[in-house]
């Protein structure tokens, strides 16, 4: 049943606050919203006959008499001081002001410590108070509570390990980059032309040779023959070869005439041979 009730006639003095304190920054703003017309959902009392406990609501109460009301909205329900204990703890697990860790204990507290609900199991206490049955456990077993505590600090500092080790294993990739950037580019071989212009100038004298035997009369060089193979050498992506030169050779008469070609078995880009 919904009601409008004189604020004077709603008692808080039940122990049916389950919050550990009150926020005066929310009073205060809810009491500026009640001046502005704002309308707030109604309170929740509980009426044994002779007063109404103040079981939710407790921060629109306090703003409606901040804000100078004298009358406020209430849903009624018939029940003891007792009933809005019980029905209290439960408050706000679903709306209003979010609750606090303190405030959830201070709730499955006031189960704990009567004995008549003490007797009850840790999921019905949880059921009650909107909050998990491990919470009631930690709250009604100290030693409990300090393995839960000490199982949350070492995972969390397992999860601060982890995360370390991470950034390390980060930075030794990053300072492996950066020496990888900084070290001089390695040089590749040029294109080395000096063997060819060597062979050139063989071929050269052997031309010259030729033409002054021919002079005298004497027989041509026979032949001249040019002793060469291709080594090929993939040397990653610049396909570099390796080339190996061998001699050029003279022959008059059955004699020979050696003119060694500087033997190269340096990597150089492949070049064909003129």
């Amino acid at each position: 049943m919904t009601a409008t009730l004189n604020i004077s006639e709603v008692r808080i003095d039940g122990k049916t606050q389950s919050r550990v304190e009150m926020n005066n920054e929310v009073i205060t703003e809810y009491a500026n919203a009640v001046q502005e017309g704002a309308e707030f959902p109604p309170i929740h009392v509980f009426f044994d006959g002779a007063v109404w406990w103040l079981a939710d609501g407790f921060h629109r109460f306090h703003a409606h008499k901040q804000a100078g009301k004298d009358i406020i909205k209430a849903i009624v329900t018939q029940g003891t001081q007792r009933d809005a204990v019980l029905y209290s703890v439960g408050a706000n697990a679903s709306h209003g002001l979010r609750r606090t860790n303190a405030d959830k204990r201070k709730a499955v507290m006031t189960l704990l410590e009567d004995s008549e609900w003490a007797g009850w199991s840790n999921r019905e206490i949880a059921r009650q108070c909107g909050v998990s049955d491990k919470f009631v456990a930690a709250v009604r077993d100290p030693i409990t509570a300090k393995k839960q505590q000490k199982n949350r600090s070492d995972s969390a500092l397992k999860g601060i390990e982890v995360r370390s080790d991470r950034i390390q294993e980060d930075e030794k990739v990053q300072s492996a980059c950066a020496k990888t950037e900084n070290l001089p580019a390695k040089e590749t071989a040029p294109v080395v032309d000096e063997e060819k212009e060597k062979l050139k100038e063989l071929l050269a004298q052997a031309q010259e040779l030729n033409s002054e035997l021919a002079s005298k009369g004497h027989t041509p060089i026979l032949g001249v023959c040019f002793h060469s193979f291709m080594g090929a050498v993939d040397n990653g992506p610049n396909h570099l070869k390796t080339l190996f030169v061998g001699k050029a050779r003279f022959s008059r008469f059955g004699l020979l005439w050696d003119f060694p070609v500087a033997t190269s078995q340096r990597k150089i880009a492949h070049t064909p041979l003129p």
